[in-house]
């Protein structure tokens, strides 16, 4: 009868192999795991509170900027809408003559 349980064979120690004496002796030797882990964290930790301080500013600069703009915005939608107001003819013939314009381009095609 065939068995389908694998057999365990032995390999010979290498001598320079780690054993588990070996790798606890390493690890006093150099710092420990709980000292690294606590170093990753504090790296991790400051450099996500320089990220969210570097988004912070550019938030604010986009705020800023937006608010500029729109601002500009409403100037020049005002200052049309003076001149309209100011200058109905003159504005009805601007918009004449530049559909007029238009269509002439367009009909020669």
């Amino acid at each position: 009868m065939i068995s389908n349980t694998p057999t365990i064979t032995k390999l010979p120690e290498d001598k320079g192999a780690a054993t588990p004496d070996s790798t606890r002796d390493d690890a006093k030797a150099g710092p420990s795991a709980s000292t690294m882990e606590s170093k990753t964290a504090d790296a991790l930790s400051a450099g996500a509170s320089a990220a969210a301080d570097s988004f912070k500013s550019y938030i604010s600069r986009l705020d800023a900027a937006v608010g500029s703009v729109k601002d500009t915005f409403q100037e020049n939608v005002d200052a049309t809408v003076s001149r309209v107001q100011d200058n109905p003819l003159k504005t009805v013939a601007v918009a004449a003559g530049i559909g007029i314009l238009i269509g002439m381009i367009i009909g020669r095609r």
